[in-house]
């Protein structure tokens, strides 16, 4: 994934944060500008104090005008396959005029190309960095046949890297590695996502408005909200109520057409990408954030919505239920095909009767105080875990 103002915080942060330390980052990036990725709309940029050597990947038209889930995945894994192969050019390039100590391997694709690169340079150290084991923990947890898709997750978990480090974001990736290559859980190391601190009292609030912020793809399921706003409004009555999405991708075109089909227009808001803290001014201003993923919801809106201290509404899987619970500090409900009813119903609760919300609020702030961390306390952890493989 490449640098943006809008995409992961920790991918940018990352490097700034090693590079203030003393640490020499170089940056081997591949730029995904397939209409099939999920950051082509967003404009890149290089993190601080670090070289960036950037590349397009490969795409094709055959696959960029290929429709329907499977063919686009197949397209997908055939670019990140091939994608290998230019990141172990880049790279090497880089091992023969520089001294490198560590390859810090991005993602399943940058793991594997990173063993290939170890050949080159006996010696070198391998952090193996995954944001999440989203796709790989759906296919453990459901159809094993179609785990075949993600053998190359499969693979960079399993390969013995020097350190692992994956974000604690629900997803159960201690599960997935210990399905993948229980004997790297003597390297592995599960962090939580940092967060800065927010200042509020510049932002009028109000009950009427909730928010999301992610990117448009499938698995984030922002329809489940839209139907949600659709009952606030034709079913409850609640005729100003306003649904702000923030972000965007290759689901808005389905997104808002069926927004036009519930005639919604004036009550659910596409802003599009958003740099962070504009993004940070929507979810303030709205006392509701909805985030109803598929597989896990601890990703940084929903901890930057707890610092935030906004009412969460959200789905009880993966590891979201163990910071969030159900009306003591958010909204949070186990799947079923009556989701946006339940939603709507507790909402319209708390629009119509704010007094109900208030401990909500002073829970979630609670949870704030008690487990959230800022991103320099986060990254000073990763930093010595980078520095203790230099002193081995």
């Amino acid at each position: 994934m490449d640098f943006t103002e809008c995409g992961f915080q920790v991918i940018r942060l990352t490097p700034e944060y090693l590079s203030n330390c003393g640490w020499q980052t170089m940056c081997v990036v591949l730029r995904d500008n397939s209409r099939h990725g999920s950051y082509y709309f967003q404009s890149p940029i290089d993190p601080k104090g670090s070289y960036v050597l950037r590349k397009e990947m490969r795409k094709w038209k055959w696959g960029e005008n290929a429709n329907g889930e499977l063919l686009v995945t197949i397209y997908n894994k055939l670019r990140n396959y091939i994608s290998i192969y230019d990141l172990v050019r880049m790279g090497r390039k880089l091992l023969w005029k520089y001294d490198i100590d560590i390859i810090y391997a991005c993602g399943p694709t940058a793991v594997l190309a990173s063993h290939f690169l170890k050949l080159y340079r006996k010696g070198i150290k391998i952090v193996a960095r995954f944001y999440g084991t989203f796709s790989l923990t759906k296919k453990i947890l459901g159809n094993k046949v179609r785990l075949m898709l993600s053998i190359d997750e499969v693979i960079a978990l399993a390969l013995r890297s020097d350190r692992i480090i994956i974000t604690n974001d629900g997803s159960q990736g201690l599960r997935a590695l210990r399905f993948c290559n229980k004997e790297n859980l003597k390297v592995a190391h599960f962090l939580v996502n940092g967060v800065e601190k927010i200042h509020r009292s510049n932002i009028e609030q109000t009950y009427n408005g909730a928010a999301t912020i992610c990117r448009l793809v499938r698995s984030k399921h922002i329809e489940r909200g839209i139907e949600c706003a659709d009952l606030l409004v034709n079913k409850y009555g609640l005729k100003n109520f306003v649904y702000t999405i923030v972000g965007d991708g290759p689901m808005h075109s389905s997104l808002y057409a069926l927004v036009l089909k519930k005639r919604l227009e004036k009550n659910v808001v596409f802003t599009g990408a958003m740099n962070h803290s504009d993004a940070m001014d929507i979810m303030l201003k709205n006392m509701f954030y909805i985030s109803t993923y598929d597989i896990s919801n601890v990703g940084n809106p929903l901890l930057e919505a707890i610092r935030a201290h906004r009412i969460i509404v959200t789905i009880n899987n993966g590891d979201t239920g163990k910071w969030i619970k159900h009306w003591r500090n958010g909204l949070i409900y186990d799947y079923s095909n009556d989701l946006p009813s339940q939603m709507a119903r507790d909402m319209a609760e708390i629009i119509i009767n704010p007094e109900k919300g208030e401990p909500l609020l002073a829970g979630i702030a609670r949870t704030d105080k008690e487990k959230l961390r800022t991103w320099d306390e986060r990254l000073q952890e990763e930093e010595a875990i980078l520095s203790s493989l230099l002193k081995a």
